[in-house]
Formats: C-alpha cells, sequence, structure tokens
C-alpha cells in the first residue's frame, strides 16, 4: 500500500473493513492524532473496526533517572509533537470522532535483565535515528549525544525500573 498522510487519505468513503493504527498517535499532536483518527473512521465502512495500538509512559517512565534526563523528558513532554500518555486517551479520542463499542485492555511490558538488555539497544536505534531533532531541541549534536548517553546510562543501574504500558483498543464504526 502506498504511504499516505493519515490526515488526507486519499481512500474512498466506507471503503475499509478494518483499520490497524499501530505506535503512530504517540508522534502527534492531540489535533493531528483527533484528525487522523477521523480520517479513518470516515474510510471505514459501517461495523467496520479500528484497532489503535500505542504506548503511554515510553521514555518517561524511568527511574532512576538523573537531573539532565528529567529536564530533557520534561522538555519533550511539554511539545505539543509528543504525548507520553497517549495509550490512556486513544478510547476517549475514538469516541470523539464517533466510533462506539470501544473496548480496550493494558498490557505492562517490564524490562530486565535480557529484556532491559534488548531494549536499551532498541532505545540507542531509535535516539540515532532521532538525532537531528535532538540536537534541534538541545542546542547541539554533543549536547544530544550527552543526553542519549546519559539516559543509556541510567537504564544500565542496578536498580532502574523501566516500563511501559501498551494500550490496545478497538472500536467500531
Amino acid at each position: 500500500m502506498p504511504q499516505e498522510d493519515l490526515n488526507h487519505l486519499t481512500l474512498q468513503d466506507s471503503c475499509l473493513d478494518a483499520a490497524i493504527c499501530r505506535y503512530v498517535l504517540e508522534h502527534m499532536s492531540r489535533q493531528t492524532a483527533l484528525g487522523a483518527l477521523g480520517e479513518i473512521h470516515r474510510c471505514l465502512r459501517p461495523g467496520g473496526l479500528i484497532c489503535a495500538i500505542d504506548l503511554d509512559g515510553y521514555l518517561y517512565n524511568i527511574h532512576p533517572r538523573s537531573a539532565l534526563v528529567d529536564k530533557v523528558i520534561r522538555r519533550l513532554m511539554e511539545m505539543d509533537q509528543f504525548d507520553f500518555h497517549i495509550g490512556r486517551k486513544i478510547p476517549e479520542m475514538l469516541q470523539m470522532v464517533g466510533l462506539t463499542e470501544i473496548k480496550w485492555k493494558v498490557e505492562p511490558i517490564a524490562f530486565q535483565g535480557a529484556e532491559l538488555k534488548e531494549e536499551i539497544t532498541l532505545i540507542r536505534e531509535r535516539f540515532d535515528q532521532s538525532l537531528p531533532f535532538l540536537a534541534s531541541l538541545l542546542g547541539s549534536e554533543v549536547q544530544a549525544r550527552n543526553f542519549i548517553e546519559e539516559y543509556i546510562n541510567c537504564l544500565h543501574s542496578t536498580d532502574t525500573v523501566l516500563f511501559y504500558n501498551k494500550f490496545i483498543v478497538q472500536a467500531e464504526k
């Protein structure tokens, strides 16, 4: 399927039986996410289903964290580009765009031992991909790399707690 803007889908009205929106909404402002969900609603046939899956607490749910990590996370939370708590908001958002029969569940994902080591590798990869953004946010690539290393160091602490809550929300048109 070709890549499209979720806020301006070229699909016809009522042409989809189902849609999956996975790990997308957390990267949008609330208004942009509502627009995207509204477009998906438009494209669903009557009785069509949407399944929205997103994390709640990604990057944020780490303890302990250093002053630098805390400062950067607070700056990210103040931006309108991300929502570290989007998962818990999806049921309401689906209702707001006119979907019904909303059902949701939460799956906690806790990282310890080998799972934490794997997640550290993935986090580093994600940070590397977002380096230009972090550099613009923090003022330089050096400051961005300092933040990344500080975050990774927090993850290597023997008393680190890292978890996310995965929300899986289903609704019907």
